[in-house]
């Protein structure tokens, strides 16, 4: 049995299967309708598979909305709660699917750093695990960092019950997938899917890992705390690298119409959360030598291997601060550190090709544009 499951409709038969390659490539087991045997009942393989299955993808478009099949199965993986939606065109989502994160694949062809693809890979890497390894492994590694987006980047983390109890669990979990679905109507945000975050409910969290994990740089924590009808909700909004809290407050209520208190409370921690986020943004803009999030994440990854002066290090710095001034030619801080690593490497022997380095090692000169 396979541990991924693809739904879509006929039609979009050559996207599952692009899909389905590219999660294979992935070292993940995948299952879609090709692979029926020709001896077995059609819906027996299909409840099988679906049952066995950690998660369930569904690829929405226009004729999927319509086909009652899809429409089972997206139901079967929600109560399951392994449910990963992706669309391939503008089709409107039907009830109650429009509700819940999907991710957009309209016109993807196959790249792994899509922000389309790296919402369902994290949402795909916490329903099933870390994937298998096709080929073989590299020395054991703390796994790599997704790189963060363009634009600013959230994920609602599970809120806590501050009595302990489980019975409240679908309350915060409910407050968890309004908030998501309110920060998703910001086009200015990257917000992860719920069901990427809700695995995160152990007590004591390493914030940083999380962030690390799931290729965002704020993270919204909550508590929910109970009195009789009486509930208290308190979150706080936290720049994760940092570890910098940007912003907190508290919203109480009562219980007797619980999902006026989620849209309630959603819509204000939506409206406060956007505001505080870019305003954040806009400090570490001017605090910050790139205006690109993403050059600026792979610079400081290069920084910390640098130091190392091995060979190893050296390579992986180089790579980081390449990968950085792809991204932002004229971000002279990336610039400097890379020629200093390809000078060390020639220095030292290390470099395969003792030619080249010396040259690659020549920074561009300082200018009016370069940003320090």
């Amino acid at each position: 049995m396979a541990d991924i499951f693809i739904s879509y409709a006929r039609s979009t038969a050559k996207q599952a299967q692009q899909l389905a390659e590219a999660l294979r490539g992935q070292g993940y087991s995948v299952w879609i309708d090709d692979d029926l045997p020709a001896h077995r009942t059609y819906s027996r393989v299909i409840e099988e598979q679906m049952t066995a299955a950690k998660a369930a993808v569904v690829i929405w478009s226009a004729d999927a909305v319509r086909s009652e099949w899809v429409l089972s199965e997206a139901n079967r993986a929600r109560e399951d709660r392994k449910l990963v939606q992706v669309t391939t065109d503008v089709a409107r989502l039907p009830m109650p699917f429009d509700t819940i994160q999907c991710a957009d694949l309209a016109g993807w062809t196959g790249d792994l750093a899509a922000p389309g693809w790296r919402k369902l890979a994290a949402s795909i890497a916490d329903l099933v695990g870390a994937p298998g390894t096709p080929a073989a492994p590299a020395p054991a590694q703390n796994p790599p960092a997704l790189t963060l987006p363009s634009k600013p980047s959230v994920a609602v983390l599970p809120f806590g019950d501050a009595a302990g109890a489980t019975q409240g669990d679908y309350f915060a979990d409910g407050m968890v997938d309004e908030i998501t679905t309110a920060l998703a109507r910001f086009s200015s945000l990257f917000v992860i899917a719920s069901g990427s975050s809700l695995s995160y409910r152990e007590t004591a969290r390493d914030l940083k890992r999380i962030a690390r994990e799931l290729g965002v740089r704020y993270l919204l924590e909550g508590s929910v705390r109970r009195s009789g009808d009486r509930v208290r909700i308190t979150v706080q909004l936290v720049d994760a690298p940092e570890a910098a809290q940007i912003w907190a407050e508290r919203f109480d209520g009562t219980l007797e119409d619980v999902f006026a208190l989620q849209d309630t409370v959603a819509n204000a921690v939506a409206s406060q959360i956007e505001p505080n986020i870019q305003a954040a943004e806009i400090r570490r803009a001017n605090a910050r030598p790139t205006q690109d999030l993403g050059a600026y994440d792979l610079y400081l990854r290069g920084i910390h291997l640098a130091p190392a002066y091995d060979r190893p290090s050296t390579l992986a710095a180089i790579e980081f601060f390449e990968q950085a001034i792809a991204r932002d030619p004229n971000y002279a801080l990336a610039l400097g550190w890379c020629a200093a690593c390809h000078s060390r490497m020639s220095v030292l022997g290390w470099s395969d090709n003792g030619r080249d380095q010396p040259d690659r090692a020549r920074p561009m000169p300082a200018g009016p544009a370069l940003r320090r």
